[in-house]
């Protein structure tokens, strides 16, 4: 298929279109992820623009950690990475190429977000109950914050450190089962709760990286019973 990349592309979206039926709004969806695949590839590679079928997992694996880099969430990433399986399922049917290197990628974790039935008014009491003039008060704030823009686990946020978070993307980097890493976007709220605690600490995110983000007494780092102890008082 050499030469004819952005011609092969064309044709899969006129394909899912006209002979899967898919509407306009998912036609577009699919060529903006596109074009930002092969925007991505013509300053990767230019060989490979020009023959899709030099493209393997490793460019893919590139690609979505540009796109992690750019602050995109987990979420939109895995859209994308569905796309160019989809594309290459297209491909590899059409006999234009002989493998489908996505399906060896393995899909980013999305992580679930907290119901839409709760009221944003019960979120906001929830957040304004820490005494925000206390340290404890501080860090218990930053805790909620973090659990309701990532919905990462206790064990998991105790395990963080001041270098698990990439302050200027607002990117966790978390560590669940099995020491599999992942990244997990959050919000200006969960920042500023974080520098606010930090502060309070006598820290900054140019401290040692490997120091706790959350302590209990002292600066020893803080357990899971003292977060779910913690909780229960909200």
């Amino acid at each position: 298929m050499k030469d004819n990349s952005k011609e092969n592309v064309q044709d899969f979206l006129k394909y899912i279109e006209q002979e899967r039926g898919y509407s306009s709004h998912t036609v577009s969806a699919y060529r903006h992820d596109l074009n930002t695949f092969m925007d991505f590839l013509e300053h990767y590679d230019p060989q490979i623009i020009a023959d899709l079928s030099l493209i393997d997992r490793q460019t893919i694996r590139h690609y979505l950690g540009r796109e992690f880099e750019k602050g995109n969430s987990a979420k939109t990433v895995s859209r994308r990475l569905a796309t160019i399986k989809s594309l290459f399922k297209y491909l590899v049917q059409a006999e234009l190429v002989t493998d489908n290197p996505a399906i060896h990628v393995k899909t980013p974790k999305v992580e679930k977000q907290i119901p839409t039935f709760v009221q944003s008014n019960k979120i906001d009491d929830l957040m304004n109950m820490p005494d925000a003039t206390t340290k404890i008060g501080k860090r218990d704030r930053a805790i909620l914050e973090l659990f309701y823009a990532t919905g990462i686990r206790v064990s998991e946020l105790v395990g963080l450190n001041i270098g698990s978070v990439n302050s200027d993307d607002q990117l966790l980097k978390v560590k669940g089962k099995g020491n599999k890493e992942r990244i997990v976007p959050f919000g200006t709220p969960a920042k500023t709760a974080l520098i606010s605690y930090l502060s309070k600490r006598g820290h900054s995110w140019v401290s040692p990286s490997d120091t706790p983000l959350f302590t209990g007494n002292g600066e020893k780092r803080i357990s899971v019973r003292t977060v779910q102890y913690r909780l229960k008082i909200y």
